[in-house]
């Protein structure tokens, strides 16, 4: 389940991307959670962030997609 992963609505450890009151993950608010954040970014802040400077469009499509389909955490 979604709420056993620790992601929803979770603070990131690894830093907030300048996003305020940041999440790794917040239902239908992907421009608002730092997982999918960071597999748009081409930058340092990348995930992953070694070996890769073409963003995957249609990864980055689907787990936007997924973000926008949650209602909430549970």
């Amino acid at each position: 389940a979604l709420s056993d992963m620790n992601i929803c609505e979770q603070t990131p450890s690894m830093g907030d991307l300048g996003l305020s009151d940041a999440v790794l993950i917040r239902p239908d608010a992907p421009e608002d959670s730092v997982l999918l954040q960071r597999m748009i970014a081409l930058d340092t802040q990348r995930m992953p962030p070694l070996a890769s400077q073409v963003r995957d469009e249609a990864g980055v499509a689907l787990i936007e997609e997924w973000i926008l389909g949650l209602e909430d955490c549970d």
